[in-house]
């Protein structure tokens, strides 16, 4: 297993991961770009939103998990800017999300991380993480995950990650068993050596 910077031909890829990520929230919300007559596809336009790099959550950030030439999984992850600002217009069902990435701004965020079905249980999300890890440096780290996640969490917390706060999970589809999104944190290198 190999894990290496995208590229813009696996926008494809990457749609479907970050909707795997985000347990069908993804495609929900371009589903609704369908219905505002912004796209004709949803599954397109999340490739399309991959390949734009005005977007932080694009190809240029993402790093895929390759198996003999076929992709296994991919991670997400960037900088926040310390003065994140979150829009007022906000779909209700993101505005939970959008919160908890405010209380993360400054830190490395881990935005998605996902494997195929047929490449899991075999270290891949471990090692995606740990090239997440790798990549933040000195700097803390966040990410946000499902409450009823717990394969993820355990995840996580394995690698020094705790929950930090919550928010109300909004439904956006029959279902769910999801109650709350949790923001989990890891110190950076230097204050974890220092802690």
């Amino acid at each position: 297993m190999e894990i290496r910077s995208a590229a813009i031909a696996d926008c494809s890829d990457l749609a479907i991961l970050d909707n795997v990520a985000g347990h069908g929230l993804p495609l929900w919300l371009w589903h609704g770009a369908v219905l505002r007559g912004k796209a004709t596809d949803a599954l397109e336009w999340g490739r399309d939103r991959y390949r734009d790099d005005s977007q932080p959550c694009n190809w240029r950030n993402a790093r895929i998990a390759d198996e003999g030439g076929e992709t296994a999984g991919m991670a997400v992850g960037y900088a926040l800017p310390s003065d994140l600002w979150t829009p007022s217009e906000t779909d209700p069902v993101l505005r939970p999300v959008l919160a908890l990435f405010a209380r993360a701004a400054g830190t490395w965020l881990l935005d998605a991380l996902a494997v195929f079905s047929r490449f899991r249980r075999r270290g891949t999300a471990r090692l995606l993480l740990r090239d997440q890890i790798a990549l933040a440096g000195q700097r803390p780290m966040s990410l946000v995950v499902a409450d009823d996640n717990l394969r993820a969490i355990g995840l996580y917390e394995s690698e020094a990650f705790k929950q930090t706060a919550s928010e109300p999970f909004v439904p956006f589809g029959k279902g769910q068993a999801t109650t709350q999104w949790l923001l989990m944190q890891r110190q950076g290198q230097e204050e974890r050596h220092n802690g």
